[in-house]
């Protein structure tokens, strides 16, 4: 007992920083509406199952008649790491939100923890515990740790490789847990390929020594074993479609037969490194973090005494290169984080050294540093914890979304939970397939109901609330615009094949403020079926943080389309 003691009062302050940091990673973990990509990462994951339900956007499980072994490798859009870390989290937990992004938080956690380690190593623990306390309140970093991206995750093994990088540095042994470390980051997502010059100049001309080191060449065999997954993914599909995968397809200019709207071509020029990197950093930290790094970085360049300068600059260089080649986006840019977290952590640390002689001008400055860091949280929270906004002028644009999404899911998920039907419509062979591969085994059956809903909702929301229903529990869940077409060249068999079903659920979205810019609006003409058949039909509703009706659920018995 005295040691466990002994222990937390000799690591108090970064046992209360990680408290902080879990504090504000897990609260309403499960509550943020799963927005954007995170939505499709999540679908897939359930059954660890590469679909996403489009045409112009396919993938192995589309191409063939039988799905094939190696599809199960890999991704078409990305490698397979963090998808079979959200299957297993969901397994264990259940399918929600919650667990899908619960790797990703874990790993935030852990990023801290690391830091902390990396800023003592390097410098000293105060600038460790200033790192990791500057990365605990960053709106940026706690942002993406909280989604259910793949960039969390990378981002820890991005921080656990640097980590046994610099332990290495005495200890060649350490280069077995670099090795792992790095190959797990490079299938987590490929943008940690950043790294491969980064090591490969400090290596040139800091540690030559080591190219005659049996523990290095050892270490890069584990990461080739690692990858071994995507590399046999990657040779596979380009003996069977003459491509590699989405990524690589895009960055070799290889054909766009099987992705036509999703190809970007890899270019770069100086304006680009500049402007869109620096439009991303003011759009996802508040004008204090941006004066503090800003600040720190000057500060990091112009200090002469400063042996790891070459390591963190070089990284933040290629980082900065490799992002303006795939193109600005909020998340591309946030591993970031940790080298800003790290840099600003040694500048305090400096500053707040220069003042040991002068007590009254140090407390002076660690008010000023508390205030700082106080109004830099106060925005972390209102983007990433609260549902209710404090103030729009701490909202960023990463500011999580509460429409009750969620909510909407929970609904069909605790009403339809352990059931399933053999009367699913789907898009052809292949989609029956991955229905009877990935579905549900053990299931009641339940043939009498369908939904559909509005078209008006947002594309990635529908397909982790109701493609989830539709693939893995062949439940008819039916976009608005989808059924509008089937019906409308008056197909009978359709129209029959509907009316067979007893139970009806409209799901229609009443918050005219998110309306999916795509939207065709067909949903009003099915509504107006239902109040007409049914004017006195009952509504259960689904209401938004904000407190307004975010959805409305009609249900009805044996409606008829005509």
């Amino acid at each position: 007992m005295n040691k466990i003691i002994e222990f937390i009062i000799n690591n108090k302050y970064i046992i209360l920083i990680l408290l902080l940091a879990a504090i504000l990673l897990f609260t309403n973990l499960g509550k943020i509406d799963m927005e954007g990509d995170q939505a499709h990462y999540a679908f897939r994951s359930v059954g660890y199952m590469d679909y996403l339900g489009s045409e112009t956007q396919t993938t192995p499980l589309q191409w063939f008649d039988e799905i094939p072994w190696w599809s199960r490798l890999s991704f078409h859009d990305h490698p397979p790491l963090v998808f079979l870390l959200q299957h297993i989290s969901m397994k264990i937990f259940g399918v929600s939100a919650f667990a899908a992004r619960l790797p990703s938080a874990l790993a935030g956690l852990l990023t801290i923890f690391f830091i902390y380690l990396i800023g003592q190593i390097l410098y000293s623990k105060e600038v460790g515990l200033l790192s990791s306390l500057v990365l605990t309140v960053s709106n940026y970093f706690i942002w993406i740790s909280k989604t259910a991206l793949l960039e969390g995750v990378m981002i820890f093994f991005i921080t656990l490789s640097i980590y046994f990088f610099i332990k290495s540095w005495s200890n060649t042994r350490y280069l077995f847990l670099w090795g792992i470390a790095l190959g797990l980051a490079f299938i987590s997502k490929y943008i940690a390929f950043y790294l491969i010059p980064v090591y490969l100049l400090f290596i040139l001309f800091k540690k030559r020594d080591w190219l005659k080191d049996k523990n290095f060449w050892l270490s890069l065999v584990l990461i080739l074993i690692i990858c071994c997954p995507v590399i046999i993914y990657n040779f596979m599909m380009f003996s069977e479609r003459g491509h590699l995968d989405m990524q690589f397809n895009a960055l070799f200019h290889q054909s766009d037969a099987d992705w036509p709207l999703i190809q970007r071509s890899p270019n770069f020029n100086f304006k680009s490194f500049l402007t869109d990197n620096l439009n991303v950093l003011n759009n996802v930290y508040s004008s204090i973090s941006l004066f503090l790094f800003a600040f720190s970085l000057l500060f990091f360049l112009c200090l002469k005494n400063n042996q790891h300068k070459f390591f963190v600059i070089t990284s933040l260089i290629f980082v900065l290169i490799g992002v303006t080649i795939l193109g600005s986006g909020n998340r591309y840019l946030s591993v970031i984080s940790i080298y800003l977290a790290l840099i600003s952590g040694f500048f305090l640390n400096f500053l707040l050294k220069s003042f040991n002689d002068k007590k009254v001008w140090k407390f002076l400055i660690i008010i000023l540093l508390f205030l700082l860091l106080s109004i830099d949280l106060l925005y972390t929270i209102n983007n990433n914890v609260l549902p209710l906004s404090i103030s729009e002028k701490l909202e960023l644009s990463t500011r999580s979304s509460w429409v009750g999404y969620n909510k909407l899911d929970e609904y069909f998920q605790n009403k339809f939970n352990n059931q399933c039907s053999t009367r699913c419509p789907t898009r052809g062979i292949y989609e029956l397939n991955i229905i009877e591969k990935f579905g549900e085994k053990k299931c009641e059956i339940n043939n009498n109901t369908i939904i559909i809903y509005d078209d008006k909702m947002n594309w990635f929301e529908t397909i982790w609330i109701f493609d989830k229903l539709r693939i893995y529990q062949g439940l008819p869940a039916i976009h608005a615009g989808a059924l509008n077409l089937m019906i409308s060249d008056e197909n009978r068999a359709v129209t029959n094949g509907l009316n067979q079903f007893s139970e009806f659920y409209f799901v229609s979205l009443e918050d005219e403020s998110i309306v999916d810019k795509y939207s065709s609006g067909v949903f009003d003409s099915f509504k107006k079926q239902i109040l007409e058949q049914s004017p006195n039909v009952e509504s259960e509703t689904i209401m938004g943080y904000t407190g307004s009706a975010s959805f409305k659920i009609y249900k009805i018995n044996n409606l008829k389309f005509y």
